[in-house]
């Protein structure tokens, strides 16, 4: 496994082919926007197994699996803390929950959406730090995934675009991986 799994999950039949298509995604793509170091794996006990692939540039935005006995859900979203999982169950959902035994579904679901462009604009603000404002297009809709505060000193008129398996974006907001290890 090339993801650090904490036992409880890792030996769990509910969570195994889930744990197992995250690395059979990652493994042979090596996406530019994904450190392996920065992937969490949490949850609720055991009936819940939370994976969180972050955008390495975008400071906690995050491709979300989650798995349980209904089955395996992808979602993306913003989250700066695992102390309470509402940013979480906040999250824009993205296709349908998949059956925990279609490993190879699961693995070609994280792909796509590892491939999903996420546009990023900059949104100034009268009074504290600017935000990057980070959408992906679901279902043909304009679904904002997280606003988060930038203090960079890159400028940009244009949205951007990037993924998690290509496009570097010119500036780096850092992923709170001291405060999701602390929290998890």
């Amino acid at each position: 496994m090339i993801i650090n799994v904490p036992t409880v999950y890792g030996s769990s039949p509910i969570h195994a082919g889930m744990l197992n298509a995250i690395d059979d995604a990652l493994e042979p793509h090596q996406p530019t926007n994904v450190r392996v170091e920065e992937v969490i794996v949490t949850g609720e006990g055991e009936p819940v197994c939370i994976v969180l692939i972050p955008h390495h540039q975008l400071g906690g935005v995050a491709l979300i699996v989650w798995s349980d006995v209904r089955g395996v859900q992808l979602c993306w979203g913003y989250v700066t803390t695992l102390r309470r999982h509402d940013e979480i169950d906040l999250g824009s959902s993205v296709g349908q929950p998949l059956a925990v035994e279609e490993g190879d579904a699961i693995a070609d679901a994280i792909s796509v959406e590892m491939g999903r462009p996420i546009n990023v604009q900059l949104r100034p603000r009268r009074l504290g730090k600017p935000r990057l404002e980070c959408s992906l297009e679901i279902d043909g809709r304009k679904a904002v995934i997280g606003r988060v505060p930038f203090d960079g000193l890159a400028r940009f008129e244009r949205p951007l675009t990037t993924t998690l398996t290509r496009g570097a974006l010119p500036f780096e907001v850092a992923v709170p991986l001291g405060e999701w290890r602390d929290s998890a």
